[in-house]
């Protein structure tokens, strides 16, 4: 790592998780601007909001990048707005990353966001008015983190190689058009509906995350049509263009500005659609397995015991964000304690990740609240033929679940989560529980019908997680753009953008060419009229 005094403006972890002045790092920062603007600000900025399913794939990016880097000179530095209640900086030191300040959306506490996961999102109403609160939580992010930055990166006097941003931070793009036309990637987990990209299928035939409508039926295609033609359009328009306080739309900006796309899944997980653009990088999960979090020595004797034993673990981890009822952790936690009282074939414990919250006097049902996640599904413990991952179903967990093989029961909580899960049941990797209507036996059932069933749930697991594999790793693959990119800048983008893409519409559709041929149609014809018409007073005349 270059030594700097740029590095006064990170923040580092303190301690216990609640909100300090900054006022001193500010205070360094302005004795450190003449230091910083004399020195060459050579780095790479990713931007990510403070929420779990969207930071995960930037941080395993940002892992990639600074412990595989090929130039040793280049600074790596993340980005993510604090809570007014909870800084998050220790989010990203303690992955042994540098963490730039980016400023606290005041009005936003971890607890919005938790109320926000409870929303129902199923019908069309109540699907409308979670996208609105969506919107309103993630400007509150955007905001944050662009006034905050533009200063500090102006003081460094020079500019980042490259911006990374996650497809909710819009106003990275306003960011990066004012330090001056960086070259920026958007980083999404499935090309989902705000992308609105060219796709060779029609818009109204290609199947959503967002939404359950399939178009497999008639029904589901008159469902389908109805979204992307009226609900999708008023949604981008009235509801994000409008609370963002800026156009939403990514197909206008991967044209203007000449965005990359860095899709963090691949098919056949993402769902197969007909979409030809190389500035769409479909790259698979976004996972960095060689550096995992050390588990504290108990858990770790835990595990251990487990695999002595030759006992089956269950695991379950429902997010950073999402709350139950009541009624919901006690249909889960009675499913549980019958399991572990009732005689198996091996005995059965369960793992609850942040599930400290409940009690449990059973040393075969833990609880814990923050885990190592992916040392948790590597370890050996997870790996036998009977074990199972419990999860909501957020895109990062389910990239987990594949990439280690484990099958598992969808939980799925709100909003994409749902198809994610649906998706997950159709290439039978797992078995779906609905939170709202499911009951302590039908979990019981379905948790020993995949425990029973390795060669089917956990054979099906591993094929999609092969299938990843065909494509290499996704984080050196999208290290590897991101070099060729930091070095050739918006030159090499420009070069890729598909060639119909800065095309008038009427072009594009060759209505020109269209137009002509029928002008010239229309002519040939009024010729042969007026020649008809001539010969037929001719032959009147005779």
């Amino acid at each position: 790592m270059k030594t700097s005094y740029c590095h006064l403006c990170l923040i580092p972890d303190n301690g216990g998780g609640k909100m300090k002045n900054f006022g001193i790092c500010l205070v360094l920062l302005a004795i450190a601007g003449v230091e910083c603007s004399n020195g060459a600000s050579n780095y790479i900025l990713l931007i990510a909001p403070p929420e779990r399913g969207h930071l995960n794939p930037i941080l395993e990016l940002a892992k990639q990048l600074t412990f595989n880097r090929t130039d040793n000179d280049t600074e790596i530095l993340v980005s993510v707005p604090s809570y007014a209640d909870v800084n998050v900086s220790s989010w990203v030191t303690d992955e042994g990353l540098n963490y730039i300040y980016s400023g606290i959306a005041h009005d936003v506490t971890l607890d919005d966001m938790h109320q926000f996961s409870l929303m129902d999102s199923r019908n069309l109403k109540n699907y409308l008015n979670f996208v609105s609160r969506m919107a309103q939580l993630f400007h509150s992010f955007n905001r944050a983190a662009y006034e905050t930055l533009l200063p500090i990166l102006r003081k460094k006097h020079g500019k980042p190689r490259v911006i990374i941003f996650d497809l909710n931070m819009l106003w990275a793009i306003d960011l990066a058009e004012q330090l001056g036309s960086i070259p920026a990637i958007v980083v999404c987990p499935f090309l989902i509906d705000a992308l609105n990209l060219p796709s060779m299928t029609p818009r109204w035939h290609t199947p959503s995350y967002i939404v359950p409508y399939s178009p497999s039926t008639f029904l589901g295609r008159i469902q389908l049509f109805f979204y992307r033609s009226i609900v999708l359009p008023y949604q981008t328009h009235f509801i994000f263009s409008r609370i963002y306080q800026r156009k939403f739309d990514y197909e206008y900006f991967i044209k203007k500005y000449h965005l990359s796309v860095f899709v963090s899944t691949a098919p056949p997980f993402e769902v197969p659609r007909s979409v030809i653009n190389p500035a769409i990088h479909f790259l698979g999960p976004f996972l960095y397995q060689n550096r995992l979090q050390p588990m504290t020595s108990n858990l770790l004797s835990w595990l251990n015991d487990i695999v002595e034993h030759n006992d089956t673990l269950i695991y379950i981890s429902l997010g950073s964000i999402g709350l139950l009822t009541r009624e919901q952790s006690d249909k889960l936690v009675t499913a549980f304690i019958q399991l572990i009282e009732t005689k198996h074939s091996s005995q059965i414990r369960v793992l609850w990740a942040r599930g400290n919250t409940l009690s449990s006097n059973d040393s075969r049902f833990r609880l814990e609240g923050f885990v190592p996640q992916k040392t948790i599904l590597s370890h050996s413990a997870m790996q036998q033929q009977r074990s199972l991952y419990i999860n909501h179903c957020g895109m990062s967990s389910m990239h987990e679940s594949i990439v280690f093989g484990i099958p598992h029961i969808a939980f799925p909580l709100f909003l994409d989560q749902h198809q994610v899960a649906q998706r997950s049941v159709q290439l039978r990797m797992g078995l779906y529980i609905d939170k709202n209507n499911f009951t302590s036996n039908e979990l019981i059932e379905k948790i020993l019908l995949i425990l029973n069933n390795p060669q089917i749930y956990r054979r099906n697991t591993q094929k999609i997680a092969d299938s990843f594999r065909i494509n290499g790793n996704g984080l050196e693959r999208a290290q590897n753009i991101i070099e060729y990119i930091s070095k050739y800048g918006r030159d090499m983008q420009k070069l890729i953008v598909s060639y119909d893409s800065q095309m008038h519409w009427i072009e594009k559709y060759s209505l020109d060419i269209l137009i002509c041929f029928l002008l010239i149609a229309l002519l040939v014809f009024i010729i042969i009229r007026i020649i008809l018409k001539m010969l037929n007073r001719k032959q009147k005349k005779e």
